[in-house]
């Protein structure tokens, strides 16, 4: 009887344990609130400063949220 009510304890207890590690992201996303033609425009301003990285990740993001609209698409161009 003892033993059942600690694993009915324990079930709860490890349930939110994991679900609290999900409301600490590794990184805050800092673009979380930009339109599409702000992330165009970083992504076009980090390609002429030479950040290729940084313009690589704008145009992913671009095509991860908005998939189907133009700039998605100028997006595929401009990571080739």
């Amino acid at each position: 009887m003892r033993r059942i009510s600690k694993l009915l304890l324990a079930g709860p207890l490890v349930a939110a344990l994991l679900a609290s590690c999900s409301l600490l992201p590794e990184q805050i996303d800092e673009t979380r609130g930009w339109s599409v033609q702000q992330l165009y425009s970083e992504a076009k301003d980090s390609m002429s400063s030479g950040n290729y990285k940084t313009a690589i990740e704008y145009l992913d993001k671009i095509q991860a949220r908005y998939p189907f609209g133009r700039y998605a698409q100028q997006a595929q161009i401009d990571t080739i």
